[in-house]
């Protein structure tokens, strides 16, 4: 498990990213405990990964489009098809539940008119 936020120190970060993307651990034996990488927005642009197969977000975007560079992740890797877990509470419900709707119905997620300002 590596962690990456604005508490450690660059370097240490730096670090961190690099063996999160290091071939040996994407590249790791199935018996192998998955390599996670704990993580605030900091990495939420640019960091790009074609195994990440599964994102977690703990706090759920306050936008659409910062959902869709989160989840993002998991389009670039695991062959676009990765899976995306959101932990969502109380007055974030209406913003997910339109992503979901948009989402199922191929639409694009980025603007969502029926929920923009609310947030």
């Amino acid at each position: 498990v590596y962690a990456y936020h604005e508490a450690i120190k660059e370097s240490d970060r730096a670090a961190a990213l690099a063996a999160f993307l290091s071939p040996a651990s994407l590249l790791a034996a199935p018996t192998t405990p998955p390599v996670v990488l704990v993580c605030t927005d900091r990495t939420s642009r640019g960091i790009d990964s074609v195994y990440c197969e599964h994102v977690v977000l703990f706090d759920f975007p306050r936008d659409p489009s910062e959902y869709v560079r989160r989840a993002g992740r998991t389009a670039r890797g695991a062959g676009g098809r990765g899976v995306v877990s959101v932990l969502v509470l109380g007055k974030q419900v209406p913003l997910a539940r339109e992503i979901i709707d948009q989402n199922q119905k191929g639409r694009p997620v980025h603007r969502i008119p029926e929920v923009e300002g609310r947030w």
